[in-house]
This record gives structure tokens, C-alpha cells and sequence, in this order.
């Protein structure tokens, strides 16, 4: 009798343990609105095509650590740059071994090449519509997520990725994507640039602007870990 009250409360303890863990989870993940392919376009001020050239860090005087990533080999899609490079300054990154990073924050790699929906260089903390979803990686001619998975088509607005890899962000108001296939492939960047050029014009698009990294001051943003993010 004894052992069976014992590994009552072994079990009992298990399931609190488990929905601590969930709510912790749930309670530091950043939350960000779906946004469809119309959305993103419609928010961006500018759509590209680049190859990431430079990436560095840099903490701020407030204690923010900040990364500057500079673009190149850039084939503008949607809106004014006439620059040969574009450095973006992304919240978040690495200074002496201090690591700083937000979930939904896309991660760059020297060489990668990405269609970005850029918006707010300078005055977002993420200038990119939707944040991550608002990247697309290019990899042997076709399109992935910002996290790798592949894009595998784009149905009535909607972009579906065979989600490979967990999510790092709750999504609000997401269509369900079908159950991850290891063999559905990603579609390719001609089709998927064709999409984009069948969306309509942002008519309230503001100029490109470069980021000059000497100069560069943060404004004074809050990042809540649990919290509905506009972007």
C-alpha cells in the first residue's frame, strides 16, 4: 500500500512538473500576428533579393546588443534603393560571449541568399514585415523558411511550409499547415517570385534607408517575452 501511495505521487508530481514546463514554455515565447503574402507585402517598403555580405555586433550604451548585416548582389523586386549595399540593425547577437536573442528574430549566415520584405530599417527592432516571416531563404533554386523549412506552395494568400523543424514563435490566427513530410518539396523561386509580382503595390511605403553603424543610436524599445508583437 505504501508503494502504491508513493508512486502515486511520483506521478502526480510528473504531471505538475510537465504543465509547469508547458506554461513556462508558452509564457517566454514570443507572439507574433500571421501575416499572408499580401500582408507582408502590404507592410514592407521595400522587396529584395540579396546575399548577406558582412555580419557584426555591437552592445549599445543601454546594455542592448545589436547586429548589422549588410546586403549585397541586390536585384530590387518592390520599391526605391539605388545603393550597392543596404545594412539592416537587427535586435539581438553576440558581443564577448554575451548572447542576446529574441525567438522569431531570423538568424543570417554569411552567403546566404534571401528575399527579404524589408520594413523600418532603423526604427523597427526586427526590420523585416512579420519578423521571420517576412525572410526567405534561397537554397539550390528554391524557397525555405526562415528557419530552413521548405516553402511548399502558396494557396489563395496563404504560404505553406512543410515545417520540418518546430516553430519558434506562436503564430495568432495561423492556418494549420499539413503534418511535417521529409519528401514534400520546397517550390521554386520563379514561382514564388511570380506570386509577388501579382501583389498589389504598398502605396505607403517609405524609402530604403542604410544604416550607418558608427553612428547608430537604438531607440528605447522594450522587448516583453510574452506579449502579442505588431509587427
Amino acid at each position: 500500500m505504501l508503494q502504491l501511495i508513493r508512486l502515486f505521487r511520483l506521478v502526480f508530481t510528473a504531471q505538475i512538473l510537465i504543465v509547469i514546463s508547458i506554461y513556462c514554455s508558452f509564457a517566454n515565447a514570443t507572439a507574433l500576428k500571421y501575416r499572408s503574402l499580401t500582408q507582408l507585402a502590404n507592410a514592407a517598403d521595400a522587396i529584395m533579393i540579396a546575399s548577406v555580405d558582412a555580419i557584426s555586433s555591437q552592445r549599445m550604451a543601454n546594455g542592448a546588443i545589436v547586429s548589422f548585416v549588410t546586403l549585397a548582389d541586390l536585384n530590387l523586386i518592390r520599391g526605391t534603393y539605388d545603393q550597392e549595399q543596404l545594412t539592416l540593425v537587427i535586435h539581438g547577437g553576440e558581443v564577448d560571449g554575451l548572447v542576446q536573442r529574441i525567438q522569431g528574430v531570423p538568424q543570417f549566415s554569411i552567403t546566404q541568399q534571401v528575399i527579404l520584405f524589408l520594413q523600418g530599417n532603423g526604427e523597427r527592432m526586427v526590420p523585416i514585415s512579420g519578423w521571420g516571416q517576412g525572410m526567405f531563404i534561397i537554397n539550390n533554386g528554391l524557397i525555405y523558411d526562415y528557419q530552413g523549412n521548405p516553402v511548399t506552395s502558396i494557396n489563395n494568400d496563404r504560404i505553406t511550409i512543410n515545417r520540418l523543424k518546430p516553430a519558434d514563435v506562436v503564430l495568432v490566427n495561423a492556418p494549420k499547415n499539413l503534418p511535417a513530410n521529409k519528401d514534400l518539396a520546397a517550390i521554386s523561386v520563379a514561382s514564388f517570385l511570380n506570386q509577388i509580382k501579382q501583389l498589389p503595390h504598398n502605396q505607403t511605403a517609405k524609402p530604403v534607408q542604410s544604416i550607418d553603424k558608427a553612428t547608430y543610436s537604438p531607440s528605447s524599445l522594450r522587448v516583453n517575452k510574452a506579449r502579442l508583437i505588431e509587427q
